[in-house]
């Protein structure tokens, strides 16, 4: 299973926010009129027992959704936002500083400003971007608009699979439009597409992890048998994708606002462990440790195969406000840790001490 599963993508961090200004070092004279302001201050971290070390942070703005909006590549990390008109930002991973911005519009109707944005991913290239309507790539070294794809049936949400084989990119129409495409990287092409029954969750080469009301089912795809079925806490979603530990354990989340951690073996489809319904945002996985942030403001790892609390990073200013901002994610990759705060709307870079 690729590295890029575990939450982490590819040092670029390329973000999505919207109804929000970058406050960076690239741009000191930027009025801060045109920011939008955090519901919260920012929130310092009052203690930590992790071994990771704040190396930078940046108020952004706004994220569109829950969605962990955020792709790491090379040295660039990507984010969409909107400053009146929906933007596309890179920011250094070393620093913080801006390094690009492009606008993201539909160039069909170049006057229609994109509201929404369904997932982003990035490669050691490119960055790709999943809007309502089509699948947009750009370059991550300069922003440079290199595709997109014909139009894709609209009503619908396009999530991309956090990985790429043999220069095909996977993505899943869910909702409206239950297909999954496969997209040639290089140019934009269409290279085929399958439908797909149910609400797929995810499909690998000996399986298929299908949801059926509350709960998560395995399907083997040589002999099409259900090979079992567990029940969860709370609903699944294509939003977040499963990560797996040395084939032994399936971390997923359950829930579309406050929602549980759930671990499983996915060979048998026992419950290895599971938290409690107080997560806010998306899980990431660094080594062996997962972390996720809770309602109250807390970073916390878990040892992904056994459940054990790590260690917590406690931020300040209380509990997280999420009546302004649900907007909370983590992104990890190598010996960096990115974590978004919505009401503080602030990006935080970590690297290991």
């Amino acid at each position: 299973m690729s590295r890029r599963l575990a939450g982490t993508y590819c040092m670029t961090v390329i973000l999505l926010l919207t109804s929000c200004t970058i406050l960076s070092r690239s741009a000191p004279n930027m009025s801060t009129e045109e920011a939008l302001t955090p519901a919260v201050p920012s929130r310092k971290i009052l203690s930590s027992t992790l071994p990771w070390r704040e190396v930078w942070r940046q108020q952004i703005g706004s994220a569109f959704t829950s969605i962990p909006l955020i792709a790491v590549s090379g040295n660039e990390v990507v984010l969409p936002i909107d400053k009146r008109t929906s933007t596309l930002v890179a920011l250094n991973a070393q620093d913080g500083h801006t390094l690009w911005e492009i606008p993201l519009a539909d160039p069909q109707f170049p006057d229609r400003q994109v509201k929404v944005v369904h997932s982003i991913f990035a490669d050691t290239k490119r960055v790709f971007v999943a809007l309502p309507f089509a699948v947009m790539a750009f370059d991550c070294s300069d922003g440079r608009f290199l595709w997109i794809t014909h139009r894709l049936p609209e009503h619908t949400s396009y999530y991309i699979y956090p990985d790429i084989e043999d220069d095909t990119l996977t993505v899943f129409g869910v909702y409206g439009d239950t297909k999954l495409y496969f997209i040639n990287v290089n140019d934009g092409e269409i290279k085929s597409t399958e439908e797909y029954s149910g609400e797929l969750l995810l499909r690998t080469p000996t399986a298929e992890y299908t949801i059926e009301g509350l709960n998560l089912v395995r399907v083997d795809r040589n002999i099409q048998e259900v090979l079992w079925k567990v029940a969860t806490r709370g609903s699944l979603g294509t939003r977040r994708w499963p990560a797996f530990v040395n084939g032994n354990a399936m971390i997923f989340t359950t829930g579309p606002h406050l929602s549980s951690l759930c671990v499983i073996d996915p060979n048998s489809g026992k419950v290895l462990w599971q938290t409690s319904e107080d997560i806010v945002s998306n899980f990431a996985l660094a080594g062996t440790n997962v972390y996720i942030l809770n309602r109250d403001d807390e970073l916390i790892a878990y040892d992904a195969l056994t459940g054990r609390n790590v260690g917590v990073m406690q931020f300040g200013g209380g509990a997280l406000d999420l009546e302004h901002a649900s907007e909370y994610s983590i992104v990890a990759y190598d010996s960096r840790l990115f974590v978004y705060l919505g009401d503080s709307k602030e990006i935080i870079a970590f690297e290991l001490e």
